[in-house]
């Protein structure tokens, strides 16, 4: 399957507490950006690969890293992926405990008011 080589820079072990060249980070920006993009357009199939491939998970893990830019990108696919209207996602967010991840960040903001706190809510 070609969608697990092209995101299989998330499946790399040192995906947390890293800090990344400005290229990873890109990289990682934008394969945010098109999963967010296919679970916007491609509903079933994008479901389908993500339930299988587990990538979301690997996604949160950016929201560790301290290099807010990544932690936003994180953010924003994770606002989209919540947005759909799908019972078996729901299903996967609570039994995988995806929120845990988003809570931490909105609670480790503390009372700031910056684009993190506007990307949270």
């Amino acid at each position: 399957c070609y969608a697990s080589l092209l995101f299989s820079p998330f499946t790399r072990p040192a995906l947390s507490d890293s800090v990344y060249s400005e290229s990873e980070g890109l990289l990682l920006n934008n394969l945010c950006e098109l999963l967010s993009l296919f679970v916007r357009n491609h509903g079933q199939q994008a479901i389908s690969f993500i339930l299988s491939s587990h990538v979301v998970k690997s996604i949160l893990k950016l929201l560790n890293l301290k290099q807010k830019w990544l932690v936003l990108s994180a953010v924003r696919f994770f606002r989209i992926f919540v947005d759909v209207d799908n019972s078996t996602l729901r299903n996967y967010i609570v039994t995988q405990n995806l929120f845990d991840g988003i809570i931490q960040v909105f609670l480790n903001n503390g009372s700031k008011y910056n684009l993190l706190d506007s990307a949270l809510l």
